[in-house]
């Protein structure tokens, strides 16, 4: 189930950043992949995913996401959140989508 959910996830964060899912799930720090990467760990813990889980899902995907790495990712992308309306207003419809 919570596989599901990621790759779900995964192809909604690709659409909404005009990018190809093997763009997103490599390691780069091109900013716009990172802050894509980073909308998607928020939105895996949002709804409900263990810290586990979503290192899980990166690694069997090829990128390996530290603790450090993953809180850094929540903070950036809740900061994203606070400051950017558009950003504030997709995240919000993914989140409402997926909450029953």
């Amino acid at each position: 189930m919570k596989r599901k959910l990621f790759l779900l996830l995964t192809d909604k964060v690709c659409a909404l950043f005009y990018m190809e899912k093997d763009k997103l799930l490599i390691k780069s720090k091109e900013p716009s992949k990172v802050k894509a990467r980073y909308m998607l760990v928020h939105l895996c813990h949002d709804l409900g995913m263990e810290t586990f889980e979503i290192m899980r899902h990166f690694h069997d995907a090829g990128i390996t996401l530290h603790s450090s790495t993953f809180k850094r990712a929540i903070e950036m992308s809740r900061t994203d959140v606070k400051r950017d309306s558009i950003y504030r207003t997709e995240f919000n419809k993914i989140i409402q989508e997926h909450v029953k």
